[in-house]
This record gives C-alpha cells, structure tokens and sequence, in this order.
C-alpha cells in the first residue's frame, strides 16, 4: 500500500504537533546559542569572545545531540500511530501477561530537607493476536489503573493493527473501557 502525499503530510504535521514541546524548548536552545555567538563576535574583549563563542556552541551542540537522538524516534512513532488509526484493521486479542513497573521516586533538594515520593507506575500489557494465519504479539501500555487491574491474562482484550505490518498494533482503549462498563 502507498501513502499518497497528502496523507504523509497530515501524519508528519501530526507527528510534530506531539512532539511541539520538545521541539520548542530545543529551538530556544539553538537561538540562545546563536545569540551568545553573535554578541561573541561583538565584543572586543578575547576572553569574552571565546567564553561566549564557546558557551554559544556548546547550546547550540546539546540541542542539536538531543534533537538527532530521540526526535527520530519520537517522530516515528506518532507517525506509525496516525497511520494505524487511519488504516487500521479491527481484531481481538488475548492477554499473555501484565507487569506494573515501579518507577517511582524520591523528589528532594538541597534546600529542603524533606523528601517528597512521587509514585509513578507504568502498567505494561502483553497481548497477542492473529491474522493471515501467523499468531503477532504487542506490548501497550494501559495508563488507567482501574481498566489495568480488572484485566486477567487469558481475558479477551480489542486491538487495532495496521494491515500491512502487523507488528504495529496497539489496545483500543475506548472500546475496552466501554466492555468493561458493560460487564
């Protein structure tokens, strides 16, 4: 299947919609880096002209290593999740295992002596699911504690995938949801 034009387009503009935060704070990096360049290239003093020529490239350096290493990905997977929602084929899936991943931690300064937890959990579901007769698998995440907790694994969950990669599905949630109330 080929995408048309106008179809990569939408998925790519959505694809930067959802990673606009990052992107904006990586640009304000790169204009504060230039701005320090050009007020370098300025001045008439030496030491502040490689100070700030330095201290420039070195923003302009962390932002462009942070924009290469995660925005491709990052990219990528908003553009596979718009492709599913659009081309997606419907189906049901078994669930072969659940694990809650505990990620919380400690928030604490070194002006404050007191020690806040911030419980932070990542529910993991694994489903597997069948079409043209091969048997695929897929991880989700379930940010809902409740819809987590009442899945058991064996139980019949809803998945959408893309016809020609099964390998990209996720769990319809709202469809899950709305089993689950019924139920």
């Amino acid at each position: 299947m080929k995408l048309s034009f106008n179809h990569r387009f939408k998925f790519t503009i959505q694809a930067i919609k959802s990673n606009g935060g990052v992107l904006a704070i990586l640009s304000l990096f790169v204009i504060v880096g230039s701005v320090l360049i050009f007020i370098g290239l300025q001045t008439e003093s030496s030491e502040a002209y490689w100070f700030l020529i330095i201290f420039g490239g070195v923003f302009i350096t962390v932002s462009l290593v942070v924009f290469v290493t995660t925005m491709p990905s990052s990219f990528l997977h908003y553009f596979e999740k718009e492709l599913i929602q659009k081309y997606g084929k419907y189906t049901v899936a078994k669930v072969t295992s659940k694990e809650k991943q505990d990620y919380s931690y400690d928030n604490s300064n070194i002006f404050d002596s007191r020690k806040i937890k911030v419980a932070e959990f990542h529910n993991y579901i694994t489903y597997e699911f069948s079409s043209t007769n091969r048997v695929y698998n897929g991880t989700d995440i379930i940010d809902d504690n409740e819809i987590f907790e009442s899945l058991e694994v064996g139980s019949s969950i809803p998945v959408k995938f893309l016809s020609i990669d099964p390998n990209q599905s996720q769990i319809r949630i709202r469809k899950l949801k709305n089993e689950l109330k019924r139920n």
